[in-house]
């Protein structure tokens, strides 16, 4: 084990124990559709966070769900985002949404080494990257993904102190009555500056350098089709993660460059195979591997739209 590595560890075991805790994946109703929403749900986090002296290393907010990445104890971690989800189904903007707490139903995931440290917060970095074609992986402002090995934050413009605003404008920002104040926290673009509450230069410290973090976040697929199957949830990769799987296997298992070298039972066999470890959809084989959509519709009947 290198020195670096070394290090990481000692960082990792020095600061346990670890949870990720995640909201259902079940639910259907559109909890974070507006900027606004997903703004006051990020505020609310740093909130309950400096609030409850709960460590908070990484989120994200999906349109039907979220993820935090937690330094605490599993009862901490899950007591912050039941408080967190507990105030924002209070917001005006929320109500007419039928979804409730309990069907929210949280669930705390222990870490318990810190290669399943890395495979977690390239997880929740990646999550909304794989579903919406628009998503900065490293720029996207539902996540906590942009704070990590960044340089560029320190050219942000400086965001203001919570205990600076009126008794009024703590209200309207933290969507409580008595506009208290939270020492620590910042203000910026109206809402909570994620750098005043995310923890992200212990998680700096899991990863040898910036380098390893991209390359964890983008090229470890494996892990992350291992991780969703884990949580009984499925894996999703793009179409570009697909294609390089492909092109690998081309290789592997048939000694071609890429699929437009193999005949159509190759690619079919390929279909099987890609569909099997990767979960790729029906659209995603027809694109990947060009093959007609009646052609996958017959291997993969069940998806077949």
């Amino acid at each position: 084990m290198s020195r670096t590595e070394l290090q990481c560890q000692e960082a990792f075991l020095a600061h346990g124990p670890y949870y990720q805790v995640a909201t259902s994946h079940t639910v259907t109703e559109s909890l974070f559709r507006t900027q606004e929403m997903v703004r006051t749900v990020i505020t609310l986090s740093g909130y309950y966070a400096r609030k409850m002296n709960v460590r908070v290393l990484g989120y994200e907010v999906m349109l039907t769900h979220m993820h935090h990445i937690y330094a605490a104890t599993r009862e901490q971690a899950l007591a912050h985002t039941n408080a967190v989800l507990e105030h924002y189904l209070r917001c005006d903007f929320t109500t007419g949404m039928k979804v409730s707490l309990r069907e929210l139903e949280p669930k705390a995931f222990e870490i318990t080494d810190i290669k399943q440290f890395r495979n977690e917060m390239a997880y929740v970095v990646r999550n909304r990257f794989v579903v919406d074609p628009e998503a900065n992986l490293f720029g996207d402002r539902n996540g906590s993904g942009f704070l990590y090995f960044n340089e560029m934050l320190e050219l942000f413009p400086p965001s203001k102190p919570l205990s600076g605003y009126g008794v009024v404008a703590k209200r309207k920002l933290l969507h409580i009555r008595n506009g208290e104040d939270i020492p620590g926290l910042t203000v910026l673009d109206g809402m909570i500056d994620p750098r005043s509450f995310v923890d992200y230069k212990l998680v700096e410290l899991m990863f040898p350098n910036a380098r390893k973090f991209v390359m964890w976040v983008m090229k470890n697929l494996e892990a992350q089709v291992e991780l969703s199957l884990s949580r009984g949830e499925s894996p999703m990769l793009n179409d570009d993660e697909i294609l390089n799987r492909v092109f690998k296997k081309c290789r592997e298992r048939f000694g071609k460059s890429g699929p437009s070298q193999l005949d159509l039972e190759q690619r079919r066999i390929l279909a099987v195979e890609v569909r099997r470890e990767y979960y790729a959809t029906n659209a995603q084989l027809c694109r990947c591997l060009s093959l007609t959509p009646d052609i996958v519709d017959r291997l993969f009947p069940l998806s077949a739209k």
